[in-house]
């Protein structure tokens, strides 16, 4: 297969530059969403907190066009740079100076072009050229240089759409695990709209847990007993969808029990940009909380699904606190008020809710093959064996 540089087939575009104070947070007339690093997702764009810029500040050059590909260049966590997502006219708008934007000629299939920047093989590449001690930052040169497999254009197209169609089943089940999620609120809030139920304050009908420190654990590998060391990094593991069931470390024994949540407790970020993820997840055994976490759990009036599912109904950066280091803390939470049916009700919901959950972890396990599949396909196709 015939391979060419980067700069071959593509122009690099740079991010917009502009003042905080000149930012809104909703759309306004005379203004250009904007997409930041956290708008780039392992699966596309992320449409939720965009900023919006005024549109003088944006060059025609700079709006983003069908078939870019905007990648993140500088950010303080490695994993995070080099991360792509193909731009479709769904969505119009800018990028941030934190971003830059790839935009392929006509000798390369636009689709072709976008699935390359999703390989294991760009994915290595670019995380060993971008490290950097405080902040890892990809230079034009890096991606100018890179070597791109390029045969003729009907194969381009031809695997393009090979790559697509199995996208595509991604796609689909990740959308039949949404539709679950939502299944789970739609039967809460039946039950909470048609309840006579009285509404408490979360402070009364649940104990509240704020992170520390954590000790010295050892690497965790399903010991049973002992407790499980948690972190914000710890919620995004395979397997803590829903619930916290591993973590990195854990420990057999701990001196104090300042930063404990007891199993059956929320634990969601309380400190940060985290809070913005809106990750709620339920200790399923007795877990030490870092400082960046926190915990509610259920008192003697509460089931702990039915707490969680509540929890999952709203969004946790509209009660963080407005400084410039969003926080969340006792005072933000202990007066929210739910409804709290008999125990009874309950446990009837949580009973329907393990059955939705049984249905999710049977698409999340074909989910992960099919995204087995895809990176196996990509990677064949860019060695020209697909």
């Amino acid at each position: 297969m015939n391979h060419v540089k980067v700069e071959d087939i593509s122009v690099q575009v740079r991010g917009v530059s502009y003042n905080k104070s000149e930012v809104r947070t909703a759309p306004a007339e005379g203004y250009s969403a904007l997409l930041r690093g956290g708008n780039i997702g392992a699966h596309g764009l992320i449409l939720e907190d965009l900023q919006y810029v005024p549109i003088e500040k944006v060059s025609e050059k700079q709006k983003l066009r069908n078939g870019d590909v905007v990648l993140v260049a500088s950010s303080g966590s490695l994993d995070a740079v080099g991360k792509a997502a193909a731009i479709d006219d769904s969505f119009a708008g800018t990028f941030g100076a934190f971003c830059k934007v790839l935009r392929p000629s006509s000798k390369v299939d636009q689709r072709y072009f976008a699935h390359y920047f999703k390989t294991s093989r760009y994915r290595r590449t670019v995380s060993s050229l971008a490290a950097g001690a405080n902040i890892n930052n990809l230079k034009n040169e890096h991606l100018n240089e890179l070597e791109f497999p390029l045969p003729t254009l009907s194969e381009q197209r031809r695997i393009a759409d090979i790559l697509d169609k199995a996208d595509a089943l991604r796609t689909k089940r990740r959308e039949s695990i949404g539709h679950l999620d939502a299944l789970t609120q739609s039967i809460f809030h039946e039950m909470s709209a048609g309840s006579t139920a009285p509404k408490r304050v979360l402070g009364e009908v649940a104990s509240f847990h704020a992170g520390g420190t954590l000790p010295d654990g050892e690497v965790f590998v399903g010991q049973p007993g002992g407790y499980l060391l948690a972190r914000v990094s710890d919620m995004n593991r395979p397997g803590n969808e829903s619930n916290l069931v591993r973590t990195a470390e854990w420990t057999p024994e701990i001196r104090t029990r300042g930063s404990l949540c007891p199993a059956g407790g929320v634990v969601f970020p309380k400190r940060g940009a985290s809070i913005a993820t809106n990750k709620k997840r339920l200790a399923v055994r007795p877990t030490v909380l870092d400082p960046n976490l926190m915990g509610v759990a259920p008192g003697p009036l509460l089931d702990s699904t039915y707490l969680l599912t509540w929890f999952s109904g709203f969004d946790l950066a509209s009660i963080s606190s407005g400084s410039s280091v969003p926080q969340l803390n006792k005072k933000d939470l202990a007066p929210l008020e739910l409804p709290v049916p008999n125990l009874e009700r309950q446990l009837e919901f949580a009973g329907r809710v393990a059955a939705i959950e049984r249905l999710k972890a049977t698409h999340r396990a074909q989910l992960a093959e099919l995204d087995n599949l895809l990176l196996s396909l990509q990677d064949r196709a860019y060695k020209g064996h697909l």
